[in-house]
């Protein structure tokens, strides 16, 4: 298991081989229960790092995949919108880091597309928004990243959490 969400009042389960949805069923008076994948594809795309990040947004779950992935589920149906990461105005491609949502905006951390390993790694700060079904997103600044693997909105600020090193301290 790579994490557990609560969405819709049910239980949605993030593995390396897919999506996985908690389903109540009734059938002839009995009960049971089973957790259906609904991502049948990612069975041959295993990594660590499927559905290890996500956020609630206007409905739907916003989670991320390895090989810099972002798909929409919204209950029954999985999309792949990785092209808003690709979009001319996101300007920079690269991995979601991080992500959290707050009443208008979808927050993203998305480090580069390099092979740069190291604590100041340049990222950038995206803010995704939707609007009578358009997407828009925006390049909001540039940070250098560290290990920041998951953001906050509390109070109106947008908090990010990890470690952040400096190699230049005395």
């Amino acid at each position: 298991i790579t994490r557990l969400y609560a969405f819709q009042d049910s239980i949605v389960v993030g593995k390396e081989n897919g999506l996985y949805l908690y389903i109540d069923k009734y059938e002839d008076g009995t009960a049971f229960t089973v957790f259906t994948n609904v991502t049948e594809e990612f069975n041959t795309l295993i990594d660590a790092e499927n559905f290890s990040r996500g956020a609630v947004y206007k409905g739907n779950l916003y989670l991320t995949t390895a090989r810099q992935g972002l798909y929409i589920f919204d209950g029954s149906t999985l999309v792949d919108a990785t092209q808003l990461l690709f979009a001319p105005l996101a300007g920079h491609t690269g991995r979601v880091r991080a992500l959290t949502a707050d009443p208008s905006n979808l927050w993203m951390l998305v480090d580069v597309n390099t092979a740069d390993a190291t604590a100041t790694k340049e990222g950038w700060l995206y803010s995704l928004r939707e609007r009578r079904g358009q997407f828009y997103i925006h390049t909001m600044e540039k940070i250098d990243i560290g290990d920041i693997n998951a953001l906050a909105v509390n109070g109106g600020y947008l908090y990010a959490i990890g470690r952040l090193q400096h190699t230049d301290l005395a």
